[in-house]
């Protein structure tokens, strides 16, 4: 997990939509699920007036974890924005636009977005989608922000600079000034753990720093590269594998090292 995020409610910031500017779990599902069909209806308080729920393709992450989210059953959902005619929209961004665009239209879209032009952000269940709301648990429908990588044996990760790259930008992101640029995106920051999530010192990454890993290394000796830490082996970055990164395993001697997620 690299940051956390938030399910934001939205609709066009417009005299047409005056009428709303609180909705809640309930509704959404309705709405989603093709119980609430008009504006007029479920306690929405708008005119008698179709709504045009708008919806994220079904490959993203995001489809599914704002069905899980809000209770939404997936073949209802999907004969409900079948029945609009519209396509599914690629990016929580491209929601953000079709909210802002079009009288109407309900969207659903993310904290980073929620100052797009044009476009009204709903309090849920009469709370606000905030950073401070997301990050203190009171927002009723949060989300998690994830980074993945291959799952490959440790001895094609070793050798893969692809895999280390990948390794690297988890580590990255994962420390404070990563933290930053999560929080400049407008997501909301998780803690930084103690160490690297994939230790650079376990180099055999199999959950110690002991001699196993100084063998890896003086597998490598001698080798460089103009990539720093292009495998594993270059522990401190330099772009040679050599005495540094003997230094670099000894003086995490005894560290924990890489621990699997579950």
């Amino acid at each position: 997990e690299i940051g956390r995020d938030g399910f934001v409610m939205a609709v066009q910031s417009s005299v047409q939509m005056d009428f709303i500017n609180n909705i809640t779990m309930t509704q959404v599902e309705q709405i989603y699920e093709g119980v609430i069909d008009f504006w007029d209806q479920g306690g929405l308080g708008g005119p008698h007036i179709a709504i045009v729920p708008r919806a994220r393709i079904t490959g993203s992450g995001s489809q599914p974890d704002f069905l899980s989210s809000f209770s939404v059953d997936s073949t209802l959902e999907n004969n409900t924005i079948a029945a609009t005619g519209l396509p599914r929209l690629v990016e929580s961004s491209d929601m953000a636009q079709a909210a802002a665009a079009n009288a109407y239209q309900i969207a659903y879209t993310s904290l980073a977005n929620l100052d797009v032009p044009g476009m009204k952000v709903l309090t849920l269940n009469g709370i606000a989608p905030t950073v401070a709301t997301v990050q203190g648990g009171t927002y009723p429908a949060p989300r998690e922000l994830h980074l993945a990588v291959s799952k490959i044996g440790v001895v094609n990760r070793i050798d893969s600079s692809k895999h280390v790259i990948g390794d690297d930008l988890v580590n990255y992101l994962l420390t404070n000034t990563g933290q930053n640029i999560v929080a400049a995106q407008g997501f909301v920051k998780v803690p930084v753990p103690l160490q690297q999530v994939i230790p650079d010192w376990d180099v055999n990454m199999n959950g110690a720093t002991s001699l196993s890993d100084l063998g890896a290394v003086t597998a490598k000796w001698g080798q460089s590269s103009g990539c720093n830490g292009w495998i594993r082996a270059d522990v401190n970055n330099s772009s040679n594998v050599s005495l540094g990164d003997i230094g670099g395993v000894t003086g995490k001697w005894g560290n924990p090292g890489f621990i699997p997620p579950n």
